[in-house]
């Protein structure tokens, strides 16, 4: 794919994640994508494949008021690597509120996403999801 058709699938991702559908978040991911959340946070920092991060998906959403919702910030790609910025929010069922921004680095091969790297404030991720 070009780097214009990378990036189309990445905002397409993004669309599917804020319209809370875990399937068309998913689908560009090969099954053995190596996804990591760059961090120490022990609910983030493992490895992940398709399986796992929709396992993690369901998981999440259920402690939220109407799921996470994802919205695009800026996008850039060279070749087969597309670098994106997003915002996150949702309400938790206890009442708090979380509201990120994110980095992720995704690499596509043969048509599909095989790697992402995810970047994020750790400190508001713990301080909203361990309560």
């Amino acid at each position: 794919m070009t780097t214009e058709n990378n990036k189309a699938t990445v905002r397409k991702m993004v669309e599917a994640h804020g319209a809370g559908d875990v399937a068309g978040f998913l689908a560009p991911m090969a099954d053995d994508v190596d996804f990591r959340y760059m961090t120490a946070h022990a609910g983030l920092a493992a490895t992940r494949t398709k399986q796992q991060v929709y396992e993690s998906w369901t998981a999440g959403s259920g402690q939220t008021v109407d799921g996470v919702r994802m919205k695009l910030r800026s996008i850039v790609g060279d070749g087969d690597v597309v670098c994106m910025e997003a915002e996150a929010k949702t309400k938790r069922l206890n009442g708090s509120d979380y509201h990120n921004r994110l980095a992720f680095i995704f690499v596509f091969r043969d048509d599909k996403i095989v790697a992402v790297r995810a970047y994020t404030d750790t400190y508001h991720v713990n301080a909203v999801w361990s309560s």
